[in-house]
């Protein structure tokens, strides 16, 4: 086994085990990484095992048999990611990607060609996943944040690969076995919630059986992991700090009840056959200790936490209150507060935190978490591409109020994860109402507001002193700003129960001090939380962003209706793309509509008419009739927000 771990100085540790997992050899380093990391691993090989892996510079290669053959070496310089390998006779293909596009190289022990762009997409590439077949290789990615599935094939050596639609879904993982694929991913047909999903395909990719439903509706999951073993097929999944699995007996064909490790605080999942069966390989992490830990130093965990908890809810009579004393709290205890201590896993442990506090029925999560060191300013700080952002943003749309710090910093520029679209980002301001001068926020030309949302006082708001039972200090940061728009959060759920997320930031927007005159360094101002209270929305439409409207008729019956209508409705000017798939992932039409189109409904009959909706008669590309079945109609605007409709058709 050959794996990262997150010690001071990240490396690729070694080891193996002869007695199928019971023990495991001393571990060897194959990197030594001072003051950098590595993730993203990825190996071929039998004998000789090619090990290729991201670090904090681009992507490296190495060799290593018994002993390291080649060390570690630049395979690409830049912001490229999930290298993917399989090896065919005595070639290595490697594959990876930029924001939005594919590439391969070729090579083997002594080097590897240059870069060829395979495929590409307008909208951002998310996890790929390289799998081998008989004289083939394949690709599987999604795309976000429209979470479409796709999967690349070629044949070997050439080089040449098509591409087919799997569904709406993300994070797949694959194993093959010649020409046969199984296929787990995450399936977001029903978003917000989703289920693990099992396809296999006997002929690489060519036609899929339908999905099977391994977890049922979920509202988060982690890592998936599959493995086989004869014709046992495991495949097992993380979801809120614990580990589930489903067996099948028949290479797949059905699956067995839902099964589970039974232990909490557990994490990618790793399945691994042994050739004695297949083994479960986890990580534990975290327990249920929030104070300080038996080993921990002194200055670590509870000095931060107890000053912005005292900011929002502390409360000692005639001479401290904080903005919403009768809040109840959950504490989640998610990073190592070492300043030296800065590394990638520290974003999946506050994933882990959220996922855990959403469990707990958390109404509001304060957070001053903020990390830039690993990305690229300014493309990466679009809030699709860190894993914190996308996971921040997700639990927005679950009901959480998330409210983020925007960063200490000393240049103009946001931290992960404030760059998240549905989340508070809160910057801060000094005494005189001016911006503090190390407030994070994201900079754009003409001023007009990004993030943060809004700002609070970050210098010198009092705080209690950890060290003491009656004393107190001063506080700088937009970390005390963030807490104070917690609390009066908390103070505006309490006075409307029934706000949602959208209504407790359209009042505390509304209502801030900025509110006609938004800007990129301020936002929308500091709020006013009475005001806020006060606020009552005017009516306005419930359906929110770009989204298709009900198709009718629906289900179709062409022979009866001749088309079948599916209008959708836009709130920005944006380029619209419409995809029809079935659900084996062949793609039956599309629409691609002519420049840029203005906000408003597009449910026209018409076809000519400028406002005409997405019009089908039942046919494919070529004219042909497709078959009775499901099909799958997606709204792509990339960037914009996108929108997934099922059409039934009956013939």
């Amino acid at each position: 086994m050959i794996f990262s771990v997150g010690i001071r100085s990240f490396s690729d540790l070694y080891t193996y085990s002869t007695d199928n997992g019971n023990t495991w050899q001393p571990l060897e380093k194959l990197t030594d990484n001072y003051s950098n990391w590595a993730d993203q691993l990825s190996i071929c090989g039998k004998d000789t095992l090619f090990v290729f892996y991201r670090d904090r510079y681009g992507l490296k290669y190495m060799v290593f048999a018994d002993t390291i053959l080649v060390p570690s070496m630049p395979l690409i310089d830049g912001s490229y990611f999930e290298p993917g390998a399989i090896q065919s006779g005595d070639t290595v293909y490697v594959v990876f990607h930029s924001r939005n596009t594919l590439y391969l190289k070729k090579g083997d022990i002594s080097g590897f060609s240059s870069e060829v762009a395979i495929d590409s997409s307008p909208a951002t590439i998310k996890n790929s996943v390289t799998i081998p077949g008989t004289g083939k290789m394949g690709v599987f990615f999604s795309t976000a944040p429209d979470d479409s599935l796709f999967f690349l094939a070629s044949s070997l050596p050439d080089t040449t690969f098509s591409r087919r639609f799997i569904a709406s879904a993300k994070t797949p993982t694959a194993i093959t076995s010649g020409d046969t694929i199984l296929l787990a991913y995450k399936d977001m047909s029903q978003r917000p919630v989703l289920t693990i999903a099992f396809r296999r395909s006997d002929d690489f990719g060519n036609i899929f059986n339908n999905p099977i439903d391994l977890s049922g509706e979920i509202p988060s999951a982690g890592k998936i992991s599959i493995e086989k073993s004869g014709s046992e097929v495991v495949v097992a999944w993380e979801s809120q700090g614990k580990i589930y699995f489903r067996t099948s007996n028949n290479n797949g064909t059905d699956f067995g009840p839902l099964d589970s490790l039974n232990k909490e605080f557990v994490y990618l999942p790793t399945l691994a056959n042994t050739g004695a069966g297949i083994t479960k390989i986890y990580a534990l992490r975290g327990d249920t200790i929030t104070d300080d830990a038996p080993n921990d130093p002194q200055y670590w965990h509870p000095r931060h936490g107890t000053e912005m908890l005292g900011l929002i809810g502390g409360y000692f009579r005639d001479r401290y209150i904080g903005v919403a004393p009768g809040v109840q709290f959950l504490i989640a205890k998610t990073e190592n507060p070492d300043s030296n201590y800065e590394y990638p896993i520290e974003e999946d442990t506050w994933i882990a935190g959220l996922e855990w506090l959403e469990s707990q029925g958390a109404d509001i999560v304060n957070s001053s978490l903020g990390y830039s060191d690993w990305y690229n300013w300014p493309q990466d700080f679009d809030g699709h591409t860190s894993p914190a952002s996308i996971a921040a943003d997700e639990a927005t749309k679950r009901g959480m109020i998330i409210v983020n710090a925007s960063g200490n910093v000393a240049v103009p520029r946001i931290v992960i994860p404030g760059d998240a679209e549905g989340i508070i980002t809160v910057g801060g301001i000094d005494s005189l109402y001016l911006r503090w001068q190390y407030s994070g926020y994201f900079p754009t030309d003409d001023h007009t507001k990004k993030k943060p949302d809004l700002v609070c006082l970050s210098a010198a708001p009092v705080v209690i002193d950890p060290d003491s039972t009656d004393s107190y200090l001063y506080s700088f940061g937009t970390s005390g700003a963030t807490a104070m728009v917690s609390g009066i959060c908390a103070l505006l759920l309490e006075a409307h129960p029934d706000w949602n997320v959208d209504s407790v930031k359209n009042a505390l927007f509304s209502t801030a001090s900025y509110v006609d005159s938004p800007s990129d360094s301020l936002g929308y101002g500091w709020p006013d939380a009475y005001q806020a209270a006060q606020f009552h929305e005017a009516p306005s439409e419930t359906l929110k962003g770009n989204i298709f409207l009900k198709p009718y008729p629906n289900p179709f019956i062409p022979d009866r209706d001749g088309y079948v209508y599916i209008p959708f409705k836009l709130t920005e000017k944006t380029a619209v793309e419409i995809r029809l798939y079935s659900l084996s992932g062949r793609l039956i039409k599309k629409d691609e509509r002519e420049g840029l189109l203005m906000p408003g409904r597009y449910e026209d009959k018409n076809p000519q008419s400028l406002k005409a909706a997405f019009i089908w008669d039942g046919r494919d590309e070529d004219g042909q009739d497709v078959g009775s079945g499901i099909y799958y109609c997606l709204l792509l605007t990339y960037g914009s927000g996108n929108d997934i409709v099922k059409i039934a058709l009956i013939r």
